[in-house]
């Protein structure tokens, strides 16, 4: 099993508020891949949730599969809001 990860820090100049959610896209590697997804708060206390997380998959013309697209929400569920955070996005694939 061979594991790629990716991270992103994501900084605003609005703060992510309490009840924001912010959108995220996302490649995998392969269409028989796994993905995992968390959030972390950047250097403050928080809390961060990864929602509706879902995938679509895009075919060349033989119907083979060019790449799946994984989409998900961070969204901030603590009580003060977060002016930055981190994503970590891990393929695994088999």
């Amino acid at each position: 099993m061979a594991v790629v990860s990716f991270t992103v820090q994501y900084t605003s100049a609005t703060p992510l508020a309490t009840g924001a959610s912010s959108s995220w896209v996302m490649h995998s590697i392969r269409d028989t891949a796994s993905v995992a997804v968390t959030a972390i708060p950047g250097n403050v206390s928080g809390v961060l949730a990864v929602e509706n997380l879902r995938t679509t998959r895009q075919n060349d013309e033989f119907g083979d599969p060019l790449r799946r697209t994984v989409l998900c929400n961070v969204k901030n569920v603590g009580p003060s809001s977060v002016p930055r955070y981190v994503v970590n996005y891990s393929v695994m694939t088999p």
